[in-house]
C-alpha cells in the first residue's frame, strides 16, 4: 500500500488563489513604460572621475499621467551623491503610466544601469623595433602635441609630464578624451621606454584632471597615446604578456634578431661590493611617480603598502626583485611594479666612481 503524498503549503495556497480571483495573467496589469528614446544615462562626472563603477538601481514613482513624481537611489556603487545626477536626469523623463484592467494606475518601476569603467590591468606594449627609435618617434611626438616635459632623460628614456594645464588648440587629443562632465584641464602623463632589453617596450601611466579633480580615465589617455605611436611607427605594438617565458617569447617572435634579458632578477648578496659606499642612493623626486590605484581596490576602500628587494644600477635605474612584505591585501603588486619603472636615483658611488647597491623600497597606496 502506498502511502499518501503530503499536501505543501504552498500548493493550497495556490489553489484558494485560484478559486477567490482570476490568475495574473488575466489581471492585466501592464508595467509603466518610458516614452521616446531609449539611450543609457550619461555616466556622472564625479563617479568617474572618482573610479565608482557597478550597478545603480534607481527606484522611480509614477502617476497615472505618466509623470516622475520621485526618483530614489537603490542601490550604488561608493556614496550615494556622486550619483546624484542620474535621479535629475531620470526625473524629467516622460512615461506611458502604469494600467491595471485598462486604467491608468500610479506605480513604481527599478530601473538598473550598469557603469564600468574602461579599465585595463597593463598599459604597456612591445614593438619590433629598436627601443632607441621607439623613444625618438615618442619624443617627437609630445613636441608636435607642444607637450613639453618636466623631466626627459634620454639615457634612461623617460618622458614625464606632471600636471600640465591643457590647451584645446595646441592639444589634438583633447576632444577625443572629453570626460562625462567636459573637457579635462589638465593631464598627468609618464612614459617610458625600456633602454635594457630589445624590442622596445612603452609604458604609460597617466590622469586626466578637470575642475581641482583628478581621475583614473580607465587607461583612455594611455591607449590614445599608445594608438598614436601606432600609427607614426606604422607597426601595431603588442600587449605585453605576463611571465617572463611569455614576453620572450613574444619577442623572439617580433624580432629573431634581437635578444631578451629581461630576467626577474634573484639578487645575491655575493655579487654586490661590501665596501660601505661614500655615498647612498638617492632618488630623484621628479621621477618619484605615484602608482596607478587599482580602481576596484579604491572602490572596496582597500589600502596597502608593499616591500620590494631592490638593486640601485650603475646608471641610477631601479631593479625590482621579490617582494619582501605585502600588508594587508593583494592585488597592488602590478601597480607598484608599473610605478617602479619611472623610479630613477642618484647611484651609490665609492672615490673610483658609482656602483650597484643593493636595498630596499617600499611603495603605499593610501586613500587619505
Amino acid at each position: 500500500m502506498s502511502r499518501p503524498r503530503p499536501v505543501h503549503l504552498v500548493s493550497i495556497c495556490l489553489l484558494v488563489l485560484a478559486a477567490l480571483s482570476p490568475s495574473l495573467a488575466e489581471e492585466g496589469f501592464t508595467p509603466a513604460k518610458r516614452l521616446g528614446a531609449h539611450e543609457r544615462p550619461a555616466y556622472p562626472s564625479g563617479a568617474y572621475l572618482l573610479s565608482l563603477e557597478g550597478r545603480v538601481t534607481l527606484r522611480v514613482s509614477i502617476d497615472a499621467s505618466g509623470h516622475v513624481t520621485q526618483v530614489s537611489i537603490k542601490e550604488c556603487p561608493g556614496p550615494a551623491k556622486e550619483w546624484e545626477p542620474l535621479r535629475k536626469t531620470v526625473s524629467a523623463w516622460e512615461f506611458a503610466p502604469a494600467r491595471q484592467d485598462g486604467e491608468a494606475v500610479a506605480s513604481e518601476l527599478d530601473l538598473d544601469y550598469e557603469f564600468e569603467l574602461d579599465w585595463s590591468p597593463s598599459l604597456a606594449r612591445m614593438y619590433a623595433r629598436p627601443n632607441k627609435e621607439v623613444f625618438q618617434t615618442l619624443a617627437n611626438l609630445f613636441d608636435e602635441w607642444k607637450l613639453k616635459p618636466q623631466h626627459v632623460d634620454d639615457d634612461n628614456q623617460l618622458l614625464l609630464i606632471t600636471n600640465r594645464r591643457l590647451r584645446q588648440q595646441s592639444f589634438p587629443g583633447l576632444e577625443e578624451l572629453r570626460l562625462p562632465s567636459g573637457l579635462p584641464d589638465r593631464m598627468t602623463l609618464h612614459c617610458f621606454v625600456s633602454p635594457a632589453v630589445e624590442p622596445a617596450r612603452v609604458y604609460c601611466n597617466a590622469s586626466l584632471h578637470q575642475g581641482g579633480q583628478k581621475g583614473l580615465t580607465g587607461g583612455r589617455l594611455e591607449r590614445w597615446v599608445l594608438d598614436r605611436l601606432d600609427e607614426r611607427l606604422g607597426t601595431p605594438g603588442h600587449t605585453i604578456p605576463r611571465g617572463y617565458e611569455r614576453r620572450a617569447a613574444l619577442a623572439r617572435k617580433l624580432a629573431a634578431t634581437f635578444t631578451d634579458a629581461d630576467v626577474l632578477p634573484e639578487f645575491s648578496t655575493a655579487a654586490i661590493t661590501k665596501t660601505q659606499p661614500k655615498t647612498f642612493p638617492e632618488l630623484h623626486a621628479k621621477t618619484r611617480v605615484k602608482p596607478r590605484y587599482p580602481a576596484r581596490k579604491a572602490l572596496a576602500g582597500k589600502q596597502g603598502r608593499l616591500m620590494y628587494e631592490t638593486l640601485v644600477q650603475e646608471d641610477g635605474a631601479l631593479v625590482v626583485g621579490r617582494m619582501l612584505s605585502r600588508e594587508p591585501a593583494q592585488g597592488f603588486d602590478e601597480s607598484s611594479r608599473m610605478a617602479f619603472l619611472f623610479w630613477r636615483y642618484q647611484p651609490a658611488r665609492l672615490k673610483d666612481g658609482p656602483i650597484p647597491y643593493l636595498s630596499t623600497a617600499t611603495i603605499s597606496f593610501s586613500l587619505r
